[in-house]
């Protein structure tokens, strides 16, 4: 193989429509030399099928299973067979824009103690009919006509990191376990970042699409998404006044919870 400069790790459970998603995408827009780790945990709905597909017809693709759903912990295994310089981690509902890596690598040149960009900017691209609240940040930081947007919190987990910087990070990935749902700990990987004395920032535009927080995602896969949000801290509550600020309302009807619009 020759030698990558981005070591994608992508983490899969479930969710094979997006799944798919995020592999077409990624393969379609990736233009740096990279390799390909799925990591995938113990899926039971063809997610593992369609992995395997796609290692056999990408050869800088190769996928770990897992026996059984670890969370985010099972990222860690990355750490023992990436070559790259840079490492990508992924979850596996993104959609990717053309563009996105030479982008986000130019800045860890522009600005040295970049040690986390996200590929998302703190704005949701309701367009596109995204669903959040834009987070605040503590610094814009400009040079060389390219910007980041600085924060003393977290990016969520896709993002790009220096492996030297990784390496070095302690619990970088690790699990928030409630009702059990196993989520990765993204707070975990940017605290310990930052305690390095590098930067974790946002990108000061948007190079990709979090399809898991779509409203037509949310409408279709509804039940999915209470469980989901059951094991964050926000809750279900949070989840339902976020959707309100945004247009629409979870409500139920005939014993099942429904997205309306306001």
């Amino acid at each position: 193989m020759t030698n990558p400069i981005i070591s994608t790790f992508l983490l899969s459970y479930n969710r094979k429509h997006l799944l798919k998603k995020t592999i077409e995408s990624y393969l379609k827009t990736i233009s740096v030399p990279f390799e390909l780790i799925i990591i995938d945990n113990a899926s039971t709905d063809g997610s593992k099928e369609y992995i395997e597909e796609v290692c056999q017809n990408c050869p800088e693709a190769f996928a770990i299973f897992q026996t059984k759903n670890f969370g985010g912990k099972s990222l860690n295994l990355g750490r023992f067979v990436a070559h790259g310089d840079y490492i990508h981690i992924t979850e596996n509902d993104i959609e990717y824009w053309k563009g996105w890596d030479k982008a986000l690598l130019k800045k860890f040149d522009a600005f040295p103690k970049l040690g986390q960009l996200s590929l998302f900017s703190p704005k949701p691209d309701k367009e596109k009919g995204e669903i959040g609240d834009e987070v605040p940040f503590a610094e814009t930081i400009s040079k060389e006509g390219m910007t980041i947007h600085r924060t003393d919190t977290n990016v969520i987990l896709t993002s790009i990191i220096p492996k030297k910087v990784l390496w070095k990070a302690k619990l970088w990935s690790r699990n928030t376990e409630l009702n059990n749902v196993k989520l990765p700990a993204d707070g975990v990987l940017s605290e310990s970042i930052s305690k390095q004395g590098f930067w974790v920032a946002w990108n000061d535009k948007k190079y990709a699409l979090n399809l898991g927080h779509c409203i037509d995602e949310f409408i279709k896969n509804t039940d999915y998404y209470i469980k989901n949000y059951q094991s964050k801290p926000m809750g279900v509550e949070g989840w339902k006044k976020r959707l309100q600020r945004n247009g629409y309302d979870l409500v139920m009807e005939n014993g099942k919870y429904t997205i309306v619009k306001c």
